[in-house]
């Protein structure tokens, strides 16, 4: 029995066996498309946009950088000239908190001798005597929190201590 194939299905129509793996699959009975589909008019470079990613993230990652220091120069220089002007204002601050403290000072001390009067200068000194403190007393601040208790082991550890020492500016006072 010969094979019977209608004369109204073309060829091109037919199904090949190989089209799944030929290169020419999409076009395979036009020459001019399957040499189009082969060599493409755009080159392309395998891995470009991976490169130019990479190069755009290292180039943003040191302008990054670059303003860090610059920032970082920026703020150390208004540290040292808000330090200089720190040190310049510093005796004027401390002449406006020494008036205001002579100042506080004689309002209780007005307002405790108005407060005994009443009872007498002799009562007042016996008064002032007994509940004023005279003696001075300097803290050791770090060693403050061991020194009247019966630990004598520093609690705190020594990087607090070391940093306790700076104050305005790191610069270096003794305790």
């Amino acid at each position: 029995m010969q094979f019977f194939r209608p004369d109204f299905i073309a060829t091109q129509v037919l199904r090949r066996a190989d089209m799944a793996h030929s290169p020419f699959h999409k076009a395979i009975h036009d020459l001019e498309d399957k040499r189009s589909k082969l060599f493409p008019d755009r080159r392309r470079i395998p891995g470009r946009k991976a490169k130019l990613l990479l190069a755009a993230s290292l180039l943003l990652q040191m302008w990054g950088v670059g303003k860090i220091i610059e920032i970082k120069k920026f703020m150390k220089r208004r540290d040292i000239e808000l330090k200089g002007l720190q040190r310049k204002a510093a005796p004027f601050m401390q002449s406006m908190n020494d008036v205001r403290h002579l100042a506080l000072r004689e309002r209780n001390d007005m307002l405790y001798n108005e407060l005994l009067s009443v009872h007498g200068e002799e009562y007042a000194q016996k008064m002032q005597k007994r509940f004023h403190q005279t003696d001075i007393w300097a803290p050791f601040r770090h060693r403050y929190a061991y020194m009247y208790n019966s630990s004598n082991k520093n609690v705190k550890d020594y990087k607090q201590v070391t940093l306790s020492r700076y104050i305005n500016g790191f610069d270096k006072f003794n305790v």
